[in-house]
Protein backbone atom coordinates (compact mmCIF):
# COMPACT_ATOMS: atom_id res chain seq x y z
CA UNK A 1 0.00 0.00 0.00
CA UNK A 2 2.78 2.53 1.04
CA UNK A 3 3.98 1.87 -2.73
CA UNK A 4 1.08 2.94 -4.18
CA UNK A 5 0.42 5.36 -2.14
CA UNK A 6 3.52 7.37 -2.79
CA UNK A 7 3.25 9.75 -5.45
CA UNK A 8 7.20 10.20 -6.13
CA UNK A 9 8.14 9.82 -9.91
CA UNK A 10 10.43 6.87 -9.19
CA UNK A 11 7.61 4.53 -8.23
CA UNK A 12 6.57 4.19 -11.97
CA UNK A 13 10.23 3.57 -12.56
CA UNK A 14 10.59 0.54 -9.98
CA UNK A 15 7.46 -0.86 -10.59
CA UNK A 16 6.77 -1.35 -14.54
CA UNK A 17 3.57 -3.44 -14.01
CA UNK A 18 1.54 -1.84 -11.13
CA UNK A 19 -1.68 -3.76 -11.58
CA UNK A 20 0.49 -6.73 -10.42
CA UNK A 21 0.67 -4.39 -7.14
CA UNK A 22 -2.98 -3.64 -6.91
CA UNK A 23 -4.07 -7.19 -7.85
CA UNK A 24 -1.67 -8.42 -4.92
CA UNK A 25 -3.02 -5.85 -2.72
CA UNK A 26 -6.66 -6.37 -3.63
CA UNK A 27 -6.55 -10.21 -3.04
CA UNK A 28 -5.29 -9.40 0.25
CA UNK A 29 -7.70 -6.73 1.24
CA UNK A 30 -10.40 -9.43 0.07
CA UNK A 31 -9.03 -12.20 2.51
CA UNK A 32 -8.75 -9.79 5.11
CA UNK A 33 -11.21 -9.81 8.13
CA UNK A 34 -11.71 -5.63 8.33
CA UNK A 35 -14.75 -6.27 11.17
CA UNK A 36 -12.97 -3.51 13.48
CA UNK A 37 -13.22 -1.05 10.67
CA UNK A 38 -17.11 -1.80 10.67
CA UNK A 39 -20.22 -0.46 12.13
CA UNK A 40 -24.06 -1.48 11.87
CA UNK A 41 -26.49 1.61 11.22
CA UNK A 42 -27.13 0.84 15.14
CA UNK A 43 -24.21 1.13 16.40
CA UNK A 44 -23.37 -2.53 17.01
CA UNK A 45 -19.88 -4.06 15.89
CA UNK A 46 -19.80 -6.42 13.26
CA UNK A 47 -18.75 -9.79 14.54
CA UNK A 48 -19.93 -11.82 11.24
CA UNK A 49 -17.31 -12.00 7.84
CA UNK A 50 -18.57 -9.99 5.19
CA UNK A 51 -20.80 -12.18 3.37
CA UNK A 52 -19.43 -10.52 0.27
CA UNK A 53 -16.31 -12.32 0.70
CA UNK A 54 -15.16 -13.77 -2.39
CA UNK A 55 -12.12 -15.96 -1.01
CA UNK A 56 -12.36 -18.97 1.03
CA UNK A 57 -9.67 -18.04 3.34
CA UNK A 58 -9.47 -15.75 5.36
CA UNK A 59 -6.44 -13.87 6.84
CA UNK A 60 -6.14 -12.63 10.31
CA UNK A 61 -7.11 -8.70 11.03
CA UNK A 62 -4.86 -6.47 9.41
CA UNK A 63 -2.39 -4.56 11.88
CA UNK A 64 -2.70 -1.50 12.73
CA UNK A 65 -0.23 -0.02 9.98
CA UNK A 66 -2.37 -1.57 7.31
CA UNK A 67 -5.32 -0.45 8.66
CA UNK A 68 -3.86 3.38 8.88
CA UNK A 69 -2.74 3.58 5.43
CA UNK A 70 -5.82 1.72 3.80
CA UNK A 71 -7.96 4.67 5.80
CA UNK A 72 -5.09 6.97 5.45
CA UNK A 73 -6.66 10.69 3.98
CA UNK A 74 -9.98 9.53 3.78
CA UNK A 75 -9.16 6.13 2.05
CA UNK A 76 -6.53 7.07 -0.71
CA UNK A 77 -6.13 4.25 -2.16
CA UNK A 78 -9.61 3.50 -3.12
CA UNK A 79 -9.84 7.38 -4.45
CA UNK A 80 -6.41 6.61 -6.18
CA UNK A 81 -8.16 2.73 -7.66
CA UNK A 82 -10.80 5.06 -8.94
CA UNK A 83 -9.26 7.50 -10.13
CA UNK A 84 -7.44 4.64 -12.80
CA UNK A 85 -10.04 1.99 -13.32
CA UNK A 86 -8.14 -0.04 -15.76
CA UNK A 87 -5.52 -0.94 -13.66
CA UNK A 88 -7.45 -4.21 -12.64
CA UNK A 89 -10.02 -6.43 -14.13
CA UNK A 90 -13.52 -4.96 -13.17
CA UNK A 91 -14.74 -7.68 -11.50
CA UNK A 92 -11.52 -7.53 -8.74
CA UNK A 93 -12.27 -3.72 -8.69
CA UNK A 94 -15.80 -4.15 -7.68
CA UNK A 95 -15.04 -7.18 -5.00
CA UNK A 96 -12.53 -4.70 -2.98
CA UNK A 97 -15.03 -2.01 -3.14
CA UNK A 98 -17.56 -3.91 -1.93
CA UNK A 99 -15.60 -5.83 1.03
CA UNK A 100 -14.23 -2.64 2.14
CA UNK A 101 -17.60 -0.63 2.16
CA UNK A 102 -19.49 -3.07 3.54
CA UNK A 103 -20.92 -1.93 6.80
CA UNK A 104 -18.44 1.29 6.87
CA UNK A 105 -20.08 4.58 6.39
CA UNK A 106 -17.13 6.14 6.31
CA UNK A 107 -15.32 4.03 3.50
CA UNK A 108 -18.85 3.56 1.72
CA UNK A 109 -19.12 7.37 1.44
CA UNK A 110 -15.90 8.42 0.52
CA UNK A 111 -16.02 5.57 -2.54
CA UNK A 112 -19.71 7.04 -3.59
CA UNK A 113 -18.63 10.63 -3.63
CA UNK A 114 -15.82 9.73 -5.82
CA UNK A 115 -18.02 7.57 -7.85
CA UNK A 116 -20.23 11.05 -8.43
CA UNK A 117 -17.10 13.05 -8.81
CA UNK A 118 -15.88 10.81 -11.89
CA UNK A 119 -19.49 10.34 -13.35
CA UNK A 120 -20.23 14.08 -13.41
CA UNK A 121 -17.08 15.00 -15.06
CA UNK A 122 -15.76 12.09 -17.23
CA UNK A 123 -16.20 11.80 -20.90
CA UNK A 124 -19.42 9.93 -21.36
CA UNK A 125 -17.43 7.33 -23.09
CA UNK A 126 -15.66 6.60 -20.34
CA UNK A 127 -18.51 6.67 -17.61
CA UNK A 128 -19.03 2.85 -17.69
CA UNK A 129 -16.93 1.65 -15.14
CA UNK A 130 -17.89 4.08 -12.92
CA UNK A 131 -21.72 3.61 -13.20
CA UNK A 132 -21.21 -0.03 -12.59
CA UNK A 133 -18.74 0.15 -9.32
CA UNK A 134 -21.75 2.64 -8.52
CA UNK A 135 -24.61 0.26 -9.47
CA UNK A 136 -22.91 -2.68 -7.22
CA UNK A 137 -21.99 -0.24 -4.10
CA UNK A 138 -25.62 1.04 -3.88
CA UNK A 139 -26.70 -3.17 -4.19
CA UNK A 140 -24.94 -4.16 -1.08
CA UNK A 141 -27.43 -5.34 0.88
CA UNK A 142 -25.98 -4.40 4.77
CA UNK A 143 -28.03 -2.17 7.36
CA UNK A 144 -26.10 1.13 5.38
CA UNK A 145 -28.09 -0.06 2.27
CA UNK A 146 -30.62 2.99 2.39
CA UNK A 147 -28.35 5.63 3.21
CA UNK A 148 -25.92 5.19 0.52
CA UNK A 149 -29.53 4.99 -2.08
CA UNK A 150 -30.13 8.46 0.32
CA UNK A 151 -26.47 9.69 -0.44
CA UNK A 152 -26.59 9.30 -4.09
CA UNK A 153 -30.11 10.76 -4.31
CA UNK A 154 -29.67 13.45 -1.80
CA UNK A 155 -25.47 14.18 -3.09
CA UNK A 156 -23.68 15.95 -0.17
CA UNK A 157 -22.34 19.30 0.48
CA UNK A 158 -19.21 19.16 -1.91
CA UNK A 159 -21.02 16.51 -4.86
CA UNK A 160 -24.01 16.91 -6.91
CA UNK A 161 -26.31 14.10 -6.71
CA UNK A 162 -27.22 11.43 -9.58
CA UNK A 163 -30.46 13.40 -9.97
CA UNK A 164 -28.61 17.05 -10.07
CA UNK A 165 -25.88 15.44 -12.64
CA UNK A 166 -29.27 14.18 -14.94
CA UNK A 167 -31.13 17.78 -15.04
CA UNK A 168 -27.88 19.29 -15.68
CA UNK A 169 -26.61 16.84 -18.51
CA UNK A 170 -30.41 16.52 -20.29
CA UNK A 171 -29.56 19.07 -22.66
CA UNK A 172 -26.12 18.91 -23.59
CA UNK A 173 -24.65 16.12 -22.43
CA UNK A 174 -27.78 13.79 -23.44
CA UNK A 175 -25.96 10.69 -23.16
CA UNK A 176 -24.30 10.94 -19.75
CA UNK A 177 -28.26 11.67 -18.43
CA UNK A 178 -29.47 8.59 -20.37
CA UNK A 179 -26.54 6.47 -18.63
CA UNK A 180 -27.44 7.70 -15.10
CA UNK A 181 -31.08 6.91 -16.00
CA UNK A 182 -30.24 3.51 -17.19
CA UNK A 183 -28.36 3.17 -13.76
CA UNK A 184 -31.14 4.40 -11.61
CA UNK A 185 -33.06 2.25 -13.55
CA UNK A 186 -31.22 -0.84 -13.18
CA UNK A 187 -30.78 0.43 -9.14
CA UNK A 188 -35.09 0.22 -9.36
CA UNK A 189 -35.14 -3.13 -11.20
CA UNK A 190 -32.75 -4.83 -8.99
CA UNK A 191 -33.46 -3.37 -5.51
CA UNK A 192 -36.41 -4.10 -3.06
CA UNK A 193 -36.85 -1.25 -1.02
Amino acid sequence: LSILLDEGPNVRAQWNDMSSIHNVIATLLCSSNLNDMRQTLTGLAVDIPCPINTTQILLRTPDSEVKQLLQSENYCYLRKLLEEPTVMEMDDIVNLLKHVTWENARASKVVLMELLYYISSVHSADMKPYLVFLLHILLIKDTWQKKRIQLVLKGGPERDSLLDIILRSKSCHQKRAYLCMKCLTNLLNANSL
